[in-house]
């Protein structure tokens, strides 16, 4: 599961930072989870945040 999310240029990324950060555990438990990430962009021109998990296909 992936996706992207588009934020205003004047969106404080330390918000994401700080869910990821107090949340980002509670997908540890899901089945068959293989890798998760959390991705962000946060320069002058651009922010965004795609959070990604991997699980494996059976």
């Amino acid at each position: 599961m992936q996706y992207k999310v588009l934020l205003p240029m004047d969106y404080d990324m330390e918000i994401i930072r700080q869910r990821v950060k107090t949340n980002g555990f509670k997908t540890d438990g899901f089945q068959d989870l293989l890798l998760k990430s959390y991705l962000m962009i946060d320069s002058e021109t651009r922010k965004e945040y795609s959070p990604c998990i991997f699980k494996l296909l059976n």
